[in-house]
C-alpha cells in the first residue's frame, strides 16, 4: 500500500514545482501566432487564416498585427486586398502604418493605395504594378502576380478597451481579372485578453 501512493505523491509534487517554476519566470515573446481554435463560429475549418501578434494581445495596449494570406488562397495572384472587421472591434490603427509584405520585404509605400474607412469597419489596400515597375521592383510584381504568399501588418495598432474575440474578414481582387469582384479569402481570429 505504501508502494501504490509514494509515486501518485511525487508525481503530484513534481507537477506542483514545475508549475511554480513555470508560472514564477514569465516568458517574453517576441511574436506568437494563432494556434488550434474550438469554438471559432466558421462553419469551414479551412477558412480560418493565421494570424500572429508580437506582444501580448492584451486589451487597451500597443501591438502589432500580421495578418498571413498563405499562397493556396490567392493562385490568381493579387491586385488589391481587403479586410473588413466587426463594428463591435472598437481599436485604433492608422492607414499610414499598415504594409503589404512579401516574402518578408515590403512593399514600397508610394506603390500602395491604403484606405481605411473607420465607419464602414474596412481596410483596403490596391496595388500600384507601374508604379513597382517604376521603382525597379518588377520582381515583387511577379510575386503578386503568381500568388505567392502574402502578410499584411498593421503597425501601432492600439487594441481595443475591453478584450473579446474579433473575426477580420480577408477578400482580394484576383490579378489579371477583367471583373473586379472580390473573392473570399478568409477569416482571422482574434483573441484579445483582458488587462
Amino acid at each position: 500500500m505504501f508502494i501504490s501512493k509514494f509515486p501518485l505523491k511525487r508525481t503530484l509534487g513534481l507537477l506542483f514545482l514545475s508549475s511554480a517554476v513555470i508560472l514564477g519566470f514569465p516568458q517574453v515573446s517576441l511574436a506568437e501566432c494563432s494556434g488550434l481554435t474550438l469554438w471559432s463560429g466558421l462553419e469551414n475549418r479551412t477558412d480560418e487564416l493565421p494570424f500572429c501578434w508580437d506582444y501580448n494581445m492584451r486589451a487597451n495596449a500597443r501591438e502589432r498585427y500580421r495578418f498571413n494570406i498563405p499562397s493556396e488562397k490567392i493562385t490568381e495572384g493579387v491586385s488589391k486586398i481587403r479586410i473588413s472587421y466587426e463594428e463591435r472591434y472598437r481599436g485604433r490603427f492608422n492607414a499610414e502604418d499598415i504594409e503589404l509584405r512579401i516574402e518578408n520585404e515590403s512593399l514600397p509605400r508610394e506603390a500602395l493605395d491604403i484606405v481605411s474607412d473607420e465607419e464602414a469597419n474596412f481596410v483596403e489596400i490596391g496595388i500600384d504594378f507601374d508604379k513597382l515597375d517604376e521603382l525597379d521592383k518588377s520582381y515583387l510584381r511577379e510575386a503578386l502576380q503568381n500568388g505567392d504568399s502574402l502578410e499584411v501588418v498593421f503597425n501601432n495598432v492600439r487594441n481595443p478597451r475591453f478584450g473579446g474575440m474579433f473575426y477580420f474578414e480577408g477578400s482580394f481582387i484576383p490579378a489579371n481579372d477583367e471583373i473586379p469582384l472580390y473573392l473570399k479569402i478568409g477569416t482571422w481570429i482574434l483573441s484579445v485578453g483582458g488587462r
